[in-house]
């Protein structure tokens, strides 16, 4: 029920809430890959209420074919992976790495997000080894159970702030960028 009012709560206030025209920042768009279904209807629809594009997918199979069409569109989107299942070989720790080396070698210009259990820190260490952005503790229906629902919306809240803030910082980054590349041109015409 606590997450029900929450999803209701937060659809009206993103309706509710204007952004005045110079504070507006590109679209920004997030692949996440994730086996579980309450996960992926949770982060979807807080993004979608943040103003952010969300792909969910639970098949590797789709990744690249998503990737590949944000990248044509000038979109880098983030990728973000959930945690590993221990039940579901496809989502184990081994797999998640893996799956993560393999598109940062493909991709070495996307941003990747990790989430993963608290209760997992060589997992965490090791995301960071890879070249992670940022990891993220997800919320645990095993060691939270009391805590769930109040842990979830937190890490909802979270994840929504998080997400703006880094598509904040790279619209300034890319601004800063143009800038850069308009003097360098500036100065090849008086060369």
């Amino acid at each position: 029920e606590a997450l029900v009012t929450f999803f209701g709560e937060s659809s009206v206030s993103a309706r509710m809430a204007m952004i005045p025209p110079h504070q507006e920042v590109q679209a920004q768009s997030i692949l996440f890959f994730s086996s579980d279904e309450l996960f992926k209807y949770a982060v979807t629809t807080t993004c979608k209420h943040a103003g952010v594009l969300v792909f969910a997918t639970n098949e590797e199979q789709d990744l690249d074919p998503i990737i590949d069409q944000s990248l044509a569109k000038n979109s880098v989107p983030v990728l973000v992976f959930d945690s590993p299942e221990n039940a579901d070989e496809n989502f184990s720790a081994e797999q998640i790495i893996l799956l993560r080396r393999q598109k940062k070698e493909k991709y070495p210009q996307i941003d990747i997000v990790q989430l993963a259990s608290p209760g997992d820190p060589g997992f965490v260490l090791q995301s960071y080894i890879d070249g992670v952005m940022a990891v993220i503790p997800k919320p645990s229906r095993t060691f939270g159970q009391k805590t769930f629902a109040a842990d979830t919306i937190q890490f909802l809240q979270a994840f929504q702030s998080y997400v703006r803030r880094y598509a904040a910082e790279r619209n300034s980054f890319i601004i800063g960028e143009l800038g850069n590349s308009i003097k360098a041109l500036r100065g090849l015409r008086n060369v």
